[in-house]
């Protein structure tokens, strides 16, 4: 008995100078004490319990939403979709839908790179699609072109319109929604103009086109057409350098 109560007085000792350590704390340090506990009890973040779930197991993709089109058909979202409905998604779906939104992005009909996410639906889940696209083409403003023609040059970005009323050849079309894929086929064209000339040093030295404002739908290209404004001829002991002038076109 003598012995039990000898280790039960103990005990109430070292209960005491705890209480009276932890009570001689400065109130900043035992807050500090009492977030570290909070944090250590608290449970370590982890992904939703859906997505979570899916990666382990896979989900099929049961239905395709789509949002924030207003000139484009779903059909151009669809088809430049790498997830198409029915697919079973497994593995890292974080990953999986960073690429189809960079597949998606890369159509080039959107201003900025989608957004997709996952919801759970009908025993699967719901591709969410939210996109928003690039202005209606409204017409293009050319600079720096002095050898050909600005509509020479346009002819190469909205084709012509023949007798009937029909446009053929555009790459952009008035009204239309811009493709910066189309738009780099257009530029491409202008200066295959320049090379199929000889004048290999042209160069588009700027373009963009405009997302908002007065301008919106404008595309600006500025030309470089590389023109050589002195040749100099080095070395040419043989040969009269007027001859070798002859030869030199389109400079």
């Amino acid at each position: 008995m003598k012995g039990g109560f000898s280790d039960v007085y103990k005990l109430w000792i070292a209960l005491w100078i705890c209480c009276a350590y932890i009570l001689a704390l400065p109130v900043h340090s035992r807050a500090q004490a009492e977030a570290i506990d909070v944090l250590l009890a608290a449970p370590a973040a982890s992904p939703q319990p859906f997505i979570a779930a899916a990666q382990l197991e896979g989900v099929e993709i049961r239905a395709v939403s789509i949002s924030g089109l207003e000139l484009l058909s779903e059909d151009i979202v669809l088809t430049g979709l790498t997830i198409k409905e029915g697919d079973i998604l497994v593995g890292n779906l974080t990953t999986k839908l960073n690429d189809a939104a960079d597949a998606l992005y890369a159509t080039g009909w959107f201003r900025g790179e989608p957004e997709l996410s996952l919801d759970s639906y009908e025993g699967g889940a719901i591709l969410k699609v939210e996109v928003l696209e690039n202005p209606p083409y409204k017409g293009t403003r050319l600079s720096g072109n002095t050898l050909f023609s600005t509509e020479r040059l346009l002819r190469e970005v909205e084709g012509t319109v023949g007798e009937d009323g029909q446009r053929v050849g555009a790459r952009l079309t008035p009204g239309e929604v811009i493709n910066a894929k189309k738009l780099v086929s257009a530029l491409d064209a202008i200066l295959g103009v320049y090379q199929g000339a000889g004048y290999l040093a042209a160069g588009i030295a700027d373009y963009t086109f405009m997302y908002a404002g007065p301008d919106e739908g404008t595309v600006d290209i500025k030309l470089s057409e590389g023109i050589i404004e002195e040749v100099l001829i080095i070395g040419a002991n043989r040969t009269r350098e007027s001859v070798i002038r002859s030869q030199i076109t389109h400079l």
